[in-house]
């Protein structure tokens, strides 16, 4: 087992543990001061006789030997490095201040410090309840354990970091190099968008990163020639504390979620029941809380349907034209450049190809908000509105070139 995986399974560990604290804590309204410290302290304790107990066994923790790291690739590490340094002084010089923060990321953490739980309370604003809250959970324990929100950024930087970490060793997965390993971390870290919201409170990053632990242990387990329970905890966990940080999570995961499951049918046959039921259970466990909490107020577990007033959450409307409206607009919020003129063509390009849809570029039924109007804009430095022309450029290309690699291959092959 490498550092990198271990720090993953801490990862979550931490996450599960955050959790479990905050749910059963808030049944009896004790999230105080005194009972957090408890409690984190039982769980110290616990991983630290876990630890000692391991190393008895087996008398030393095996850990894969790390290679050195060519010299050309040094100034690569350094600017990751100065991009983390840089962001996390950031995060703990600058207080929350975004409008999302401001509006129920940190109004709800003071909502649930003052009531000592985290039940539903009277609100205008309905997001502050029914929004998946796992990462707004950790930050609660750092303001209550710090007295104060100065650490309250360094859930979505810790997450940057985990996402540096887990695109590294995905690579690896896929038979990189540590030179390749490196230049993926570099790659997800230069994300402009990810370097604005990495000293914010916001959730995207946190979703990513237990996005990405999910697949990298699905990975893992199906490589496997076994049930690797360890690795199976690892997915279901992670699976579970994505879709407890963002609703969004829901959707980027049924791709993942159908080819574990292909894959778990494939290699462990009559047994693959076994992990989908671990998967599914961690998920389940996790959320029920908040599930609970969304039945009982929405009558749903997600929150209010599509077609409430007060938050609409999903398309109220799913075909085939306004699947491919929703890809060609966020296509087009990367795609600004610092001419207006280019801007505006592009702008033109993408109404046009609406018009040929017959359907509104703006329409209520497939855009979230109607306080905005769909546009091409420049370069934006706002963590709401930071393209990334880049490396989407990039992803096109690399996806070009690989399925024009692949076509040659069958041609030759045949």
């Amino acid at each position: 087992m490498s550092l990198r995986e271990c720090f993953l399974f801490i990862a979550i560990l931490w996450g599960v543990s955050v959790t479990i604290i905050t749910e059963i804590l808030s049944a009896f309204s004790l999230i105080t001061f005194g009972w957090l410290v408890v409690f984190w302290c039982v769980v110290l304790l616990g991983a630290t006789f876990f630890v000692i107990s391991l190393m008895k066994r087996q008398r030393l923790v095996v850990l894969s030997p790390s290679p050195r790291l060519p010299f050309r690739a040094v100034p690569l590490l350094s600017g990751l490095v100065l991009i983390v340094a840089l962001t996390g002084v950031t995060a703990i010089v600058s207080p929350p201040n975004t409008y999302d923060s401001m509006t129920y990321h940190m109004s709800r953490v003071v909502h649930w410090i003052q009531d000592r739980n985290v039940s539903f309370y009277p609100t205008h604003i309905p997001r502050q309840n029914f929004q998946n809250p796992w990462a707004e959970f950790a930050i609660m324990h750092l303001q209550i354990l710090s007295g104060g929100d100065r650490f309250a950024n360094f859930v979505q930087w810790f997450s940057m970091i985990g996402c540096l970490i887990g695109v590294s060793l995905l690579a690896k997965q896929f038979g990189g190099d540590l030179q390749s390993q490196l230049f993926a971390a570099v790659f997800a870290g230069t994300i402009p968008m990810g370097i604005l919201q990495s000293s914010s409170t916001q959730n995207d990053y946190v979703a990513s990163f237990w996005l990405l632990c999910f697949v990298y242990f699905s990975i893992s387990l199906i490589r496997q020639e076994q049930i690797h329970w360890p690795y199976a905890l690892g997915a279901g966990f992670s699976l579970g504390l994505a879709i407890l940080t963002k609703g969004t999570a829901y959707i980027f995961a049924v791709p993942f979620v159908a080819w574990a499951g292909y894959s778990f049918l494939r290699m462990f046959r009559f047994k693959s029941w076994k992990p989908a039921l671990l998967l599914a259970a961690a998920c389940l466990v996790l959320n029920f809380g908040h599930y609970t909490r969304n039945l009982s107020l929405f009558g749903s577990p997600i929150g209010p349907r599509a077609g409430d007033s007060l938050a609409m959450i999903t398309s109220d409307v799913i075909s085939a034209s306004s699947v491919l409206s929703n890809i060609t607009r966020n296509i087009g919020l990367h795609l600004g450049t610092p001419s207006g003129r280019v801007n505006l063509g592009i702008d033109s390009a993408i109404r046009e190809f609406h018009t040929a849809l017959n359907i509104d570029i703006n329409d209520p039924r497939t855009t979230s908000s109607q306080r905005e109007k769909f546009q091409v804009l420049k370069p934006s430095l706002h963590e709401d509105y930071a393209g990334n022309l880049l490396h989407l450029s990039l992803i096109l290309g690399a996806s070009f070139f690989f399925s024009y690699r692949r076509k040659l291959e069958v041609r030759v092959l045949c």
